[in-house]
């Protein structure tokens, strides 16, 4: 895979023969070396520069210099790929570890005043992406303390209002956002228990789960304190914890039942979703959410009853005490305000106004949802500081809109000396070339059209040899192709090969399309082109399959748009 950068090699190469070549004669050969954009000629081979060179500016002829056979005026990114095979003794940890200090290198200890240099691996985007969710826990803890803070807050206005504030109250709300953080460690070592793996996504749980299942313990707070205040001053025989624990249960129980199943329901529902980091953040809340169920119904109430307690002794001594005027006053006016907010619920009018008031929300609503345009862009996954950053900025600046590459395997290639089968495959080729963001049959990379001009040029070398030499000129023979295989101009295509070591004959092949366009760094630009490309590949029964470098977006959006429709023999990832 060494010759997949070699345009930028003779492109240098070219730039300093064709400075010496001025330096020495004063003029230039155009002959030799003529270095145009996007197609340049070395010694008779045409080579595709636009697959390295990105952001380009060319001269106008009218424009360009007369001592140079370039007509490539700046370059604003040059693009390196690096494909090897894995050595025998390495497994994927070692692979992932040899990525991370390539990046790590180039990112860190490589300095160069003249060029910025950008890594881009997979292990290195993983590493990254967590590096971004790392940042989340210092919220999770921020945030469960204004939690707490809150729920405290919250819990003494209450019970001020029913004149039942004790400390043991500070307990209620600093538990009932323990136990949904219990409930989320419960979960998440369940799943790790069980072989799910670790997603970065899972940081989000913690703080969903606090947010909704905290809700409970507050319903249960409140039902206890209007229980308490209800019973105030009453003598009854068998008023004692159990009892009022069982008359608590009875009156929230059913409605934190519901809500709680509704949750889990609805998680359960979304982690069938075909995307593995939805589905995989989907069943941690569907776990965590059943856990704060359980903890809500079993530990908490047993905290609770551990305060009440210390509550009923001190309300035998409220018995004897009045509220203050203050207080009292404070009841009747919140009593008044919920009556008359009742009242006005309960009109006419304000049935109308609330009914026309949803229509115009719910025709608001509808309408900016049809009007959404997907704008998911790699920079939200980073760090402001990440190297990744610039990367993705230069990605979606040139690279997407100048040149996107998907690739077509030809996964069963069976006879290739059929000539109907290589005018399929040659038409295949050609439907893609035929749409109008195509780049051209001239930056589509296919092995077997380079291989006709091989053909032909050593038909006459072949028809001068016996009948024994001549065998290894015969049209796709494994011979004749492995002898094209070993040409300098041509042995690149190996790479685009792959051989059957048991029949020593071609088993699969890729082919890569050169498509451009001015919004093609759009999501919904990309998914439109996917579409495009699946409906040509529907049309042949060849077993084919398309690949786009790794893209979680675009298959996102594409199973949304087409969940239940068989999917063929494609992937577009």
């Amino acid at each position: 895979f060494c010759d997949l950068n070699e345009p930028v090699v003779l492109f240098r190469d070219g730039i300093l023969l064709q400075e010496d070549q001025v330096r020495r004669t004063g003029r230039l050969n155009f002959e030799r070396f003529n270095l145009s954009f996007p197609i340049m000629n070395v010694v008779g081979r045409k080579v595709d520069l636009s697959i390295n060179l990105h952001g380009v500016t060319t001269w106008t002829e009218s424009d360009q210099p007369a001592n140079t056979s370039s007509n490539v005026k700046e370059a604003l990114s040059i693009s390196i790929l690096f494909v090897a095979n894995k050595p025998a003794l390495w497994d994927t940890e070692d692979i992932s570890t040899w990525d991370r200090e390539v990046s790590r290198y180039y990112h860190g200890e490589y300095n160069s005043s003249l060029i910025n240099v950008y890594c881009v691996s997979v292990p290195y985007i993983q590493d990254e992406i967590v590096r971004t969710t790392n940042t989340l826990l210092p919220c999770v803890i921020l945030g469960f303390v204004i939690m707490c803070l809150l729920s405290v807050t919250s819990v003494y206005i209450g019970a001020v209002f029913f004149d039942q504030w004790t400390y043991h109250k500070i307990s209620y709300a600093i538990n009932a956002c323990i136990c949904p953080m219990l409930a989320a460690g419960a979960a998440l070592g369940t799943l790790f228990w069980f072989g799910f793996r670790f997603g970065s996504v899972l940081y989000v749980t913690p703080l969903l789960v606090l947010a909704i299942g905290v809700d409970d313990s507050f319903i249960m707070i409140n039902a206890w304190e209007r229980l308490c205040d209800a019973r105030r001053g009453k003598s009854l025989p068998s008023d004692t914890l159990a009892e009022r624990l069982a008359k608590l249960l009875v009156d929230v129980g059913p409605s934190i039942t519901i809500t709680s199943l509704t949750n889990v329901a609805a998680f359960g529902i979304s982690s069938f979703s075909p995307t593995p980091e939805v589905s995989l953040f989907c069943i941690g809340n569907m776990v965590a959410m059943l856990f704060d169920y359980l903890y809500t119904i079993s530990l908490y109430p047993a905290i609770m009853m551990l305060s009440a307690k210390y509550e009923l002794r001190m309300e035998l001594s409220r018995r004897q005490k009045s509220q203050g005027e203050c207080m009292n006053n404070m009841r009747i006016a919140m009593q008044n305000l919920l009556s008359s907010y009742c009242e006005w619920l309960s009109s006419k009018l304000t049935l109308t106004f609330i009914i026309l008031l949803m229509t115009a929300y719910w025709s608001i609503s509808i309408y900016g949802t049809l009007q959404i345009t997907p704008r998911i862009t790699q920079d939200k996954l980073f760090l402001l500081d990440s190297p990744l950053m610039e990367a993705s900025r230069i990605q979606n600046a040139y690279f997407f809109n100048e040149r996107t590459e998907p690739l077509l395997f030809i996964t069963k290639v069976a006879n290739l000396s059929d000539p109907i089968r290589i005018i399929r495959m040659n038409k295949i080729v050609e439907d893609f070339e035929l749409l109008p963001e195509s780049s051209g049959a001239e930056l589509t990379r296919y092995w077997i059209r380079d291989y006709e001009v091989y053909l032909s040029t050593d038909t006459e070398e072949g028809s001068e040899l016996d009948d024994g030499d001549a065998i290894a000129f015969k049209p796709y023979s494994m011979e004749s192709i492995n002898n094209f295989l070993s040409w300098p101009e041509y042995r690149h295509w190996r790479g685009f090969i792959k051989m059957d070591n048991t029949t020593n004959r071609i088993d699969q092949f890729f082919i890569t399309l050169a498509f451009h366009g001015k919004d093609l760094s759009l999501w919904t630009e990309r998914l439109r082109m996917l579409m495009a490309f699946r409906s040509i590949v529907d049309n042949y029964t060849v077993q084919l399959c398309l690949w786009k470098a790794p893209n979680l977006v675009i298959r996102f959006l594409y199973y949304y748009r087409r969940r239940y429709k068989h999917l063929f023999a494609l992937s577009y990832r």
